[in-house]
């Protein structure tokens, strides 16, 4: 047998074995990479909730006191932290993280959020 016969015969059998004894898995090859990025996302949200658990309340600021910690970020292009009064579910509100981008009458926009000024109970410059 030469070796034009043999590598006949190899793909010969091979398309024989594709098309008749070959069982496509389709998505169970993949289970495995989404259970991995399930779990990954699993404990970064239970991170969250133990965080969100756990953060205690931050001592009351007076408005004036707020206002004054606001207006010096805003004017420095500085980032604040600041945590709300209200209360998100049985947990205390995390801590809102961003640069003071402006105000409005009654509300100031901090990173991608929209505060109440009355709302806001604790504020510090980072």
């Amino acid at each position: 047998m030469n070796q034009e016969t043999i590598n006949q015969e190899t793909l010969i059998r091979a398309k024989r074995f594709f098309e008749n004894d070959y069982k496509e898995r389709g998505m169970v090859k993949w289970q495995g990479y989404y259970l991995s990025d399930h779990t990954e996302d699993a404990e970064k949200n239970r991170l969250a909730r133990k965080q969100a658990y756990e953060q205690g309340w931050m001592p009351e600021m007076s408005m004036v006191e707020i206002g004054e910690v606001l207006f010096d970020a805003y004017s420095k292009g500085r980032m604040v932290a600041i945590q709300e009064r209200v209360r998100q579910d049985e947990f205390v509100p995390q801590l809102i993280h961003g640069v003071v981008k402006g105000y409005g009458e009654t509300d100031i926009f901090v990173g991608n959020h929209q505060i109440e000024m009355n709302n806001i109970r604790w504020a510090i410059i980072k």
